[in-house]
């Protein structure tokens, strides 16, 4: 009994150790006072930086969702809670480049990362709102196409509600994406989940539930399946269709080296389809798309159509890289008001008839993960018709923001970043909708995940072979 009451009196005091210390078990605590400074901060960021906060937000429904944390930020909280707090409340603008950024470069981060954190080993896709294994890694053997139904006890159902209030995109499949493609950090930045992970699935074709033990990746193995993978890659998927993958729109000489190339071996080879995959590039510098696009039209374009920068007197006094920029653009571009006004020609001149261009059917696929200067890619080959688009929705509104501006809040010490541009892409007065549509929409299934079938090539294949049968008969 003695025992129970010592153990008990050491549990109370070490709550209110957390409640006054500036540590707890590791994570330092933010005051009261920190926690609505920073908050405080992180509005004034958004409001005065971002070109077009109400694009695609309700105005009154954000100030509500404002007052509110205000009225909560009350207590202390460790960083962790400071961020999955803070999160929604700019995922809440529905900008993908206006977000609290993950926290791989804090002290938690790293304290559990040096001291053998884990994360969890399998990748994920989100279909239907249901959770499915699209790949295993480690030593972990789970076949793709299986419904994740439980992790740690947490539902799939409460993970996707909790999680994706936290997940940047500019619309609810763009935030899918990310969410699936950033799924272990999500895990552990929200839930600590990494190294026990007790996991109820359902095999695909199976009624019956499942109960399996994974084992988690350190950060090294666990970085490289996020990071790795080359910029570019291309393939020969048939003798009629060639494949070039976008990955990261990486405007080095290495990757314009490494483009021409590749549409050299397109020329020589004399394939009838050429396939322009951007299914997982999630933007970069949009001069590789020029690169790209250079070779499958005579036709001058531009990919883009107008862009504003916001001047943020915030942002200039935080911020001397930024400060700088604004400076220069001022120097070569008009002011109206707090916008600095681009507008792009690029598409006025001659046509040059002597100039090679790939002749055959060119084939653009994209996919809600298409984002920011992929997306532009995507935008001008549609605007000047330089082939079909098969596909999902890119992720990005096509009144889309940029120029992503990172920010440190100053209590916290938390980082974020917040979109300073808007861009109307060269068609979008022709056409003003939200986002832009594939001419032939194709998604993937639970099946396909199963199979191990990627459902757009295999729709290519079919489509090329009728092609040629039909060149046969003539």
């Amino acid at each position: 009994m003695y025992y129970l009451i010592l153990k008990l009196a050491a549990a109370v005091l070490a709550i209110i150790c957390c409640l006054l210390s500036s540590d707890v078990c590791g994570q330092a605590v933010m005051s009261a006072a920190d926690v609505k400074s920073d908050l405080q901060a992180l509005r004034r960021i958004v409001e005065e930086s971002h070109p077009d906060p109400y694009r695609s937000a309700d105005k009154k429904q954000v100030a509500e969702r404002w007052s509110r944390a205000l009225k909560y930020a009350r207590r202390p909280m460790t960083k962790r809670e400071f961020l999955n707090f803070v999160a929604p409340l700019l995922t809440q603008y529905r900008d993908g480049h206006t977000a609290m950024d993950l926290p791989l470069e804090t002290d938690i981060f790293n304290a559990y990362t040096s001291s053998g954190g884990k994360f969890f080993p399998l990748s994920v896709s989100i279909i239907g709102n249901r959770l499915y294994v699209s790949a295993s890694h480690g030593e972990n053997k789970v076949a793709p196409g299986a419904e994740i139904l439980e992790i740690n006890k947490k539902s799939a159902k409460e993970l996707l509600k909790e999680l994706r209030p936290i997940t940047m995109g500019d619309n609810d499949a763009g935030r899918d994406v990310s969410l699936a493609r950033l799924f272990g950090l999500y895990l552990w930045q929200r839930y600590e989940f990494g190294n026990s992970l007790s996991i109820k699935l359902r095999p695909r074709q199976s009624a019956r539930a499942e109960a399996v033990t994974l084992s988690g990746l350190n950060w090294d193995a666990y970085s490289k399946l996020l990071f790795a993978g080359d910029p570019v890659r291309s393939y020969e998927l048939t003798p009629q269709v060639y494949v070039l993958e976008v990955n990261k729109m990486q405007g080095r000489d290495a990757v314009k080296k490494q483009i021409d190339e590749i549409f050299e071996t397109v020329r020589t080879k004399n394939y009838s389809h050429l396939v322009i995959d951007l299914r997982k590039n999630g933007g970069g510098s949009s001069v590789v798309g020029d690169w790209v696009l250079n070779y499958v039209s005579r036709k001058p374009f531009s990919q883009g159509g107008t862009k504003e920068v916001r001047i943020s007197g915030f942002l200039a006094d935080i911020s001397k890289y930024y400060a700088g920029t604004i400076t220069r653009l001022k120097e070569r571009f008009p002011t109206e008001g707090d916008r600095i006004v681009m507008k792009y020609t690029g598409d006025d001149g001659p046509t040059d008839e002597n100039k090679w261009v790939f002749p055959g059917n060119v084939i653009m696929l994209t996919s809600p993960r298409t984002y920011s200067s992929g997306f532009m890619m995507a935008e001008a080959f549609k605007c000047y018709q330089m082939g079909k688009i098969i596909g999902e929705s890119p992720g990005s509104f096509r009144k889309l923001s940029g120029e992503m501006t990172q920010f440190t809040l100053p209590k916290s010490g938390l980082a974020g970043y917040v979109a300073t541009a808007q861009f109307k892409p060269p068609c979008f007065q022709k056409s003003p909708t939200d986002f832009l549509e594939p001419d032939v929409t194709l998604g993937q299934t639970a099946e396909d995940l199963a199979a191990g079938r990627d459902t757009h090539l295999e729709y290519i294949k079919e489509l090329a072979e009728k092609g040629r049968a039909a060149a046969g008969k003539q």
